[in-house]
């Protein structure tokens, strides 16, 4: 069937026109993020082969093998990251975006080294990704473009801390300024403008950002430290005690110490949030947006134990016997690292195995 010039003519012009009202809404949105510099580094052309598309409502984690690291989803980043629309994960060489409505996958940025040593963080509309080889940090968008890089390992080399040749374990961005967690537990302010680190906690063992400081304990026995942000100021909040976690779930900052659950408060009197029954032992908490949720021990058994909300009912389920540690909640499935059964000596499996709770 022949098509005449004009049609031709008329959907090139169509075309044309989407592109421009594209961009110049684009160039229009204000970014109310940190402005990041730019540098002389070469832009990386992404990757955007398309890999096979979901058909099942719930993505099955177990099969898209992503790297067991330090770290899980927001407070330092990992290998695994979401936002309300996507999913990023490290795979192959690869950071891959999951579309959350479609679950089209799509790899957006290819680099070079080994999966593991790779760490992302997501905030606004920008992913983040850390170079642990190379030290370096860089942002890209979701697509993969406007690749900037935003921290370099010669700021690092002129930083007099704590570890001499210390290398990124992760990145925090809190209230447009950027944290970073450095060997030794160090975390320092990155100040964008002047390029300037400065010390803002060491040996920190367990952390998180809450009202403009940051909360954190030491090697236990410890007190818990708080830091503020603005003024850099340390300050003891709570007595030196076994302390086993510190949380913040719905802007409320929670701590465990001899396995009870404490909601913080600025009073002296400690607030008892949960306590284990008799026979229970050893909270952890989970990361999670979603969920209030914690393991412990019962019987030689492990539980997860979990409620939506702080005013609803606990729910507890028994974990596989091939659990060792917990790192997260996403997508209705828990994350945990896992042991090799089938090997003699339990080696710890390199990708996550997860378990549907929700369903």
């Amino acid at each position: 069937m022949k098509i005449s010039k004009n049609i031709w003519l008329l959907k090139l012009i169509c075309i044309l026109s989407l592109l421009l009202f594209t961009g110049c809404s684009y160039n229009q949105k204000i970014n109310k993020e940190i402005i990041l510099q730019n540098t002389d580094m070469p832009t990386q052309k992404p990757d955007t082969k398309t890999e096979i598309t979901a058909k099942d409502k719930n993505i099955d984690w177990n099969k898209i093998k992503i790297p067991v690291t330090d770290f899980f989803c927001e407070e330092w980043g990992g290998t695994l990251v979401e936002n309300s629309s996507y999913y990023f994960y490290i795979s192959n060489s690869n950071i891959v975006k999951l579309d959350k409505k479609t679950h089209k996958k799509t790899k957006i940025v290819k680099f070079k080294g080994r999966d593991k040593r790779i760490k992302l963080y997501l905030a606004d509309k920008h992913l983040y990704f850390i170079d642990q080889i190379s030290n370096n940090i860089y942002s890209v968008d979701f697509s993969g473009k406007k690749k900037k890089q935003i921290f370099s390992y010669n700021i690092l080399k002129k930083y007099k801390g704590v570890m001499k040749n210390c290398e990124i374990l992760g990145m925090h961005i809190y209230k447009n300024e950027i944290f970073i967690l450095l060997s030794a537990y160090e975390v320092i302010h990155y100040n964008v403008k002047n390029r300037k680190l400065k010390n803002l906690a060491y040996d920190v063992r367990n952390g998180c950002f809450f009202n403009n400081s940051f909360y954190y304990i030491k090697r236990t026995p410890s007190p818990i430290y708080k830091t503020d942000l603005y003024i850099n100021k340390e300050d003891e909040v709570k007595k030196s005690k076994h302390y086993q976690d510190l949380l913040v779930f719905k802007n409320e900052f929670y701590y465990v110490v001899d396995d009870k659950i404490y909601k913080y408060s600025k009073t002296k009197k400690e607030k008892l949030f949960f306590e284990l029954s008799s026979g229970q032992e050893f909270i952890q908490f989970v990361p999670s947006k979603y969920l209030f949720a914690f393991v412990y021990w019962e019987n030689d058994n492990l539980y997860l134990s979990w409620k939506k909300n702080i005013s609803g009912n606990w729910i507890t389920k028994i974990l596989p016997e091939d659990y060792n540690e917990a790192y997260g909640i996403i997508d209705n499935a828990f994350f945990y690292e896992a042991v090799d059964l089938k090997d003699e000596d339990e080696k710890i499996l390199p990708f996550y195995e997860t378990l549907d709770i929700l369903n």
